[in-house]
């Protein structure tokens, strides 16, 4: 199974991914190669935009979990 991915995992990748997007020089890379590394970057960007929204939304859904939870605790309920 794949390991939890988080804000800061998916930020590391995307990192690791624009460093290596800045090192290739068109003029020097096959074309070829450069074609299909902006092609991986490009998909990489919109999984991450997605993957951020489920992430987000999801850590939302928890905190107001646990807010409905204090709020059931609380006396007179």
């Amino acid at each position: 199974m794949p390991r939890r991915m988080t804000i800061d995992s998916l930020l590391a990748r995307l990192q690791t991914e624009i460093t290596r997007i800045a090192r290739l020089d068109p003029t020097e890379a096959d074309p070829e190669v450069y074609r299909r590394t902006i092609e991986k970057a490009r998909a990489l960007a919109y999984l991450s935009q997605v993957a951020s929204s489920i992430i987000e939304k999801h850590e939302f859904e928890k905190r107001l979990e646990e807010i409905e939870r204090k709020l059931e605790a609380l006396p007179g309920k």
